[in-house]
Formats: C-alpha cells, structure tokens, sequence
C-alpha cells in the first residue's frame, strides 16, 4: 500500500533525489501531499509529532496476507515533509496482536516515546531526534489493554487505553504516568472510567495544569455518548463520574480533544440528523456529522447542544483536531459527492 500525508502549510518545498519522495507543493496555504513510504505490503495506522526541528511520523505494516502480524515502522521528516531518513526505521518487530493496532506517538521537549498494544499488553519505547532507539527492550506500560494513546504534559506522560472486563463483559478506561525516562510510575494502574456500559477513549489532551481524557460512552444502554475527565499530574481523577458533553439521539463517536491556552475543544462523528423521509436508501448511520463543543479547564460544557461544524450530505467521521495560535483547526473524512465505496479526498475547516 501507499501511505500519504497532506499538509497545509504556507511554505513551498521540495525534496532531493535521494529521499525519493514526491511532493505537491503549494505558496497559497493550500494542501500538498507526499509519499511517505510505498511498500507493497499492507499499512495503516498512522500517527504523527513534530519534535523541535521535524516530525516523526509512525505506522504499523502487516506480514504479507496474516495480517496479525505487524512491524511499527517509522520515518522523520523535515518541516517541508522530506524524508531525513534513506531507509525506515523498524521499531519493533512481529507484534502478534489479537485485535486493532494503533500505535500513539508524543515528544517530551527531548525524545520521543511510542506506545502499542499487543497481545501480552501495552508497550512502549523512546527514540531520540537522530532515530536512535533508546531501548533495547521494549517498555512493559500494562499487562493488559489496547489502542493506547499518549500525550506529554510538562513533566510527565500520561498514557490511556481501554481494558476489557471479562466478568462485566465491557471495555473501560485506565491509564498510568511515565516519567521522560520511561518509568512507569503507577503499576497497578489508574481508573478513569470503569461505570456501567462499554466505554472507547479517543482523545486526550493536556492543559498546563491537568490532563483531560475523552471518549464515547453506553451508560445510558441505548447510544454512545461523549464523556470526558480530568486527570492531574498526581493520578487524581477530577471527574470520577465523567463529564456529559454530548448526550444527543443515536450515536456520538471518534472524539478528539485540543487546548488552546483557554479552552478545550472536543470534536466527534454525530448521528444525531434523521435522513430525509422520502430517501428509500437512507440509514441514519450513513448520515453522520461533525460536532463539537467547548469545554473549560474546570469542566464546564460551554456548547451541550453541540457546534455543528461540518452537516453536508452522506457521512462526516473521524475528525481530529489541533490549535495553531490562532484558531482550531478541524479535519474529517467526508463521503460528500462521492460514491461510497469511494476513497474521499480529506476537508479542512477552520
């Protein structure tokens, strides 16, 4: 397969030969797009930082057709997206997973730290800014869980992840703090949200003082639901019963979550627009949304009804989000004129 990235940027660039990487570039803020790597085996899952002077961008590539079988690869690339390095960088071989992976990237001011699920648990290791591979080892973070995400706040990660409970039958939320050296500081884990109902974290984000984790919630045992909670540097959880972000009709999903010095936004795929009546064809998850709302350092929903930001026709989903200094900036996958078998063409908004 072919991974691509697509920037918007106000830089023009171009890359040597030697990276063999093509670029689209543009002087106009508009999109450009590259080759990150073009192997023909299966890849996806990518996640990507920028760490002091490039990004560091990470993805899981299968073995051949088992496709249980994975290698975490990864590549730098400078600020106009060319690759810095000739070959990519194999973080960790044949992780046997039983499940989905996708792996979650963060920078520490000095080194970048990865984390994975796999079948034996959660994992991590740390990559200096010149690639080099910090452990041998990989990290042991949890004995259990999947889909990890990570996030940097001043002195310490905090890494989230979702755990299934046998005996109740459903997914909930744990995490734990890693110091910048790789130390897991809370062994035996930290709860976030383990009420009733199934529960997918999604988001998280840090504001200076505490973290803040979302995710998307079947407490009420009809519909999923956007929930958030607040985590500070000392392993309290601010929220120990969530906070309500959105509880609209049907099925709110795929949260992200930013800080922009004042406020957070939470962002996620909405259900909650009934299809035309008179559409033969129309299934209301095939009309989805994107909403958000504004949430403030104390946990206040600033939007319960939600921002509609994205309600064009056919299906808006996974957005994410991130703050530039000036305004948020959000991006979906969009179904809008296209067949939907199609592969769509991303949307920014601002």
């Amino acid at each position: 397969t072919c991974m691509m990235m697509f920037f918007l940027t106000m830089v023009a660039s171009a890359c040597n030969e030697e990276s063999k990487e093509r670029v689209k570039a543009s002087t106009k803020g508009e999109i450009f797009e590259f080759v990150i790597t073009d192997s023909s085996e299966f890849e996806r899952r990518p996640d990507l930082i920028w760490g002091r002077e490039h990004y560091f961008v990470i993805w899981v590539q299968a073995h051949s057709d088992e496709r249980i079988v994975f290698d975490l690869q990864g590549r730098r690339l400078s600020s106009q997206g060319c690759a810095l390095d000739f070959e990519k960088l194999t973080i960790e071989e044949d992780i046997d997973v039983s499940s989905s992976m996708k792996p979650s990237i963060a920078w520490d001011e000095k080194d970048f730290f990865i984390v994975w699920s796999e079948r034996e648990g959660i994992f991590g290791k740390q990559i200096t800014p010149e690639g080099i591979i910090l452990d041998e080892e990989k990290i042991s973070i949890s004995q259990q869980g999947s889909s990890p995400m990570l996030v940097w706040g001043d002195t310490l990660f905090l890494s989230v992840w979702m755990r299934y409970d046998h005996q109740e039958e459903k997914h909930d939320i744990y995490g734990t703090r890693i110091t910048s050296d790789g130390s897991v500081l809370d062994p035996s884990k930290m709860p976030i949200a383990t009420g009733r109902g199934n529960k997918y974290a999604t988001g998280i984000a840090w504001n200076g003082s505490n973290y803040f984790i979302v995710w998307n919630d079947l407490r009420s045992g009809e519909d999923y639901d956007i929930y958030g909670a607040r985590a500070t540097p000392e392993a309290e959880i601010l929220d120990p019963e969530g906070i309500s972000i959105s509880m609209e009709r049907m099925n709110q999903s795929g949260e992200k979550v930013a800080w922009n010095g004042e406020i957070f936004l939470v962002v996620w795929t909405d259900s909650r627009t009934e299809p035309d009546e008179d559409c033969e064809e129309c299934h209301p998850e095939r009309f989805m949304d994107i909403y958000g709302a504004r949430v403030t350092a104390d946990g206040e929903v600033l939007d319960p009804e939600g921002i509609p930001i994205s309600t064009a026709v056919k299906q808006q989903s996974n957005p994410s989000v991130a703050w530039n200094g000036e305004v948020f900036l959000v991006v979906w996958r969009d179904m809008r004129g296209e067949p939907e078998s199609a592969c769509p063409e991303p949307f920014w908004e601002t």
